[in-house]
């Protein structure tokens, strides 16, 4: 497979986790970009700002790594 093939699959991964934090209005001006979102079950949580909606939403994902891997 050439690696043009491989990178339009990637395209297709994980469309199917729900980013509906993301979508959420007062969040949406928080992407920097509108096909590169968060998913619910792994975001990163900030603290929430005196019950302001959405303060406790950054477009981050927590990305889990092998101990092996760290240096």
């Amino acid at each position: 497979m050439l690696f043009s093939e491989e990178f339009e699959e990637l395209k297709h991964v994980g469309r199917d986790q729900p980013c509906t934090f993301a979508d959420l209005p007062c969040n949406r001006p928080k992407n920097r970009f509108t096909n590169i979102l968060p998913y619910d079950h792994s975001r990163f949580k900030l603290q929430p700002v005196d019950d302001e909606e959405g303060s406790d939403y950054i477009n981050a994902n927590y990305v889990p790594v092998s101990s092996e891997v760290i240096h």
